[in-house]
């Protein structure tokens, strides 16, 4: 079952507002200077961060993809607790908190909250019953 990560669309501008200033600015730019290239190409990743996130649960573990780069899988059986960090707004859709996931003894991925995130947390707790779930936002 595949969960999406809720994005922060002021987030989500505020990176593309940098990456359109950095393309228009490698124009005006010395042949010598490559510091906009990596800004732009930095921001580039930063951006795919919030498109292809999105958790995966199998019928053996977490899967857990966080932009190009981040892919982790954690067993069900090696996860320990969620713990809740950042601020909640008051959105369906869009959030500044995350979702960090400890597993093993000293562990963790700090990840997006995902869009169903009362479905995500059911099912996973059905498929790792041993799991806890800390600092769950009150306003719930």
């Amino acid at each position: 079952m595949k969960f999406k990560a809720k994005k922060n669309p002021f987030h989500v501008i505020f990176i593309s507002l940098f990456i359109i200033i950095f393309f228009i600015s490698l124009f005006f730019q010395n042949e010598n200077s490559i510091f906009f290239t990596l800004m732009m190409l930095l921001n580039v990743v930063n951006l795919s961060s919030f498109y292809f996130s999105h958790y995966n649960i199998t019928a053996s573990s977490l899967i857990v993809k966080h932009g190009f780069i981040f892919h982790t899988e954690i067993p069900f059986e090696d996860i320990r607790h969620i713990k809740y960090s950042g601020k909640k707004l008051h959105s369906k859709k869009w959030t500044r908190q995350q979702l960090e996931i400890h597993y093993n003894l000293f562990d963790s991925v700090t990840v997006f909250i995902p869009q169903e995130e009362e479905k995500f947390i059911s099912v996973l707790r059905e498929n790792c019953p041993h799991m806890k779930v800390l600092n769950m936002p009150a306003n719930k």
